[in-house]
């Protein structure tokens, strides 16, 4: 039978009427339900201490997971069954993750490839002169991106990669003039083997080198990652190349040869092997089907949800408190979006609650000097997702630095909580009601085992959220729509199109 929508369920009323109350915590209750509310892993931490989510409230959702048969459909998932109805699909990424699967054995033969590379080079002792440029957009390119500058910092013997995926001609000259062709793999990443701007791109690239590598000597030096008999798999011949399966998504590909390749050339093998292990910490919370109370991703989840389709918050932000993070808000930001924004349900029926917030990001404490100001008095409520790093790896820090960057996390939690009452010698006139929520992730150190968990945990989080809301997280009609408008236009030039009378106007202001 078909799964019932949100506001079909039994629990919606009571969930409804729940909304309605205040679950405002006062300072003592925070000091009570500090070590209460957090749930350990080994490389991952959650403390919803300040989420306004109390015991009755946990006692709601527990009805809201059996009434919308979550473990149930989540398993569903696990055993790959079709969930992603829109395309007939099942949805696969978990399976990288699994021991002993044929995805597994496939990350086998990729590390395999990769450390022969990378000894031949250190061989040749060209190691130091190598560079990687990746090519790819959306999920193909803010996942690894996000990777990249979050670990490279752990690693000697890195090999740069630069990352090309808008069409913006600027960011191509200036990847061009910091590698040497003849030294630089090209690694080409597109799912569907169509995607405009990889392939644009990629041809490109090949056009600006022609002086220095032939159209032969350029595809013999790229590595494509796609899906069998894609456009690119067909027409590519003498490149190296890596599948992986329709049935993983774009924005869902990061812990797959879309993301290990460049990462595993770049760093060492080793690190597709620790953030698996990260990543499965997680899934066997999910796997397992762990209560809510000891499943963070579970948990996330539903505070999530009741924030936005019960409380009626459309933005979220996204806060890692470490420089080396930034992209990686960007990288959720598309995974959220991208997956929750859905107007119908999963049988492409229309439904009226909301799914998704658009999800802001940005790292502290550079964002305190942004947008904080609107999360503590602005005219809406922006609940803050805060990720922290419980100990530093630069060798130029004690830890000081690190604790001071933390204490500042926690001070916003609290004045967000609080208001006016978090400060004993409160010297501002202006008013601080308090009462914004915020919750917090917490990494025992940045490294690929607690970056993989944090990847694992959001993707959990979107999945038990599109079960909770009954939509589909793994297609993007919307995405899709625009894509095709801007193929036809280009296929088929048409002077009295909205959108060429659109472009006019912007040449028009085109410098003469």
């Amino acid at each position: 039978m078909p799964y019932k929508n949100l506001d079909q369920l039994n629990c919606f009323s009571k969930l409804k009427e729940a909304a309605s109350l205040n679950y405002t915590e006062p300072e003592e209750a925070l000091f009570k339900n500090i070590e209460k509310k957090h749930i350990t892993s080994p490389y991952l931490s959650f403390n919803y201490s300040y989420s306004q989510c109390n015991e009755t409230l946990l006692t709601q959702f527990e009805t809201w997971l059996e009434e919308s048969h979550l473990y149930e459909q989540f398993q569903n998932m696990i055993d790959q069954k079709i969930i992603n109805y829109s395309e007939n699909r099942a949805v696969s990424h978990h399976q990288y993750r699994i021991q002993q699967s044929n995805e597994s054995r496939d990350i086998d033969t990729l590390k395999k490839y990769c450390k022969t590379l990378r000894d031949t080079w250190k061989t040749e002792n060209t190691l130091h002169k190598k560079a990687i440029v990746h090519i790819g957009i959306g999920g193909s390119e803010s996942g690894p991106k996000a990777c990249y500058h979050a670990l490279k910092h752990l690693y000697s013997d890195v090999v740069p990669i630069y990352f090309l995926s808008n069409l913006d001609a600027i960011a191509l000259e200036g990847i061009i003039k910091q590698i040497d062709p003849k030294k630089s793999l090209f690694i080409l990443v597109s799912k569907s083997g169509s995607t405009l701007e990889t392939k644009e791109n990629y041809q490109r690239l090949a056009k600006a080198l022609s002086s220095t590598l032939s159209p032969e000597a350029f595809e013999k030096q790229s590595i494509l990652i796609t899906t069998p008999n894609s456009p690119l798999d067909q027409h590519y011949k003498k490149a190296k190349r890596f599948y992986f399966q329709k049935e993983v998504g774009g924005r869902f590909s990061l812990l797959s040869p879309v993301g290990f390749v460049s990462l595993a050339l770049s760093f060492g093998e080793t690190v597709v092997d620790d953030l698996i292990t990260g990543a499965r910490s997680i899934d066997q919370m999910c796997i397992q089907k762990q209560p809510l109370s000891k499943n963070i991703p579970l948990l996330a989840a539903c505070i999530s949800t009741w924030q936005t389709s019960f409380l009626g918050y459309n933005s979220h932000v996204v806060a890692p408190y470490s420089t080396l993070l930034f992209d990686f808000s960007l990288y959720i930001q598309q995974l959220i979006c991208e997956s929750l924004g859905k107007s119908s349900n999963q049988y492409e029926e229309p439904i009226s609650y909301p799914t998704s917030e658009l999800i802001i990001g940005s790292c502290g404490t550079n964002a305190q000097h942004a947008f904080f100001q609107l999360l503590h008095q602005g005219h809406f409520i922006a609940p803050t997702q805060f990720i922290c790093i419980a100990k530093t790896q630069s060798s130029y820090d004690n830890d000081d630095l690190q604790s001071l960057l933390n204490t500042n996390a926690v001070a916003q939690m609290i004045a967000l909580s609080l208001g006016n009452e978090s400060a004993s010698n409160n010297k501002l006139k202006s008013s601080f009601s308090g009462a914004r929520a915020s919750s917090l992730f917490i990494l025992p150190s940045l490294n690929p085992q607690s970056l993989g968990a944090l990847i694992s945990c959001y993707e959990n989080i979107v999945s038990y959220r599109a079960i909770l809301l009954n939509i589909n997280a793994y297609d993007q009609p919307g995405v899709e729509l625009g894509k095709l408008l801007a193929n036809e236009t280009l296929q088929k030039p048409n002077k009295d199109s909205l959108i060429q009378h659109t472009l006019n106007q912007i040449n028009i202001a085109s410098p003469k």
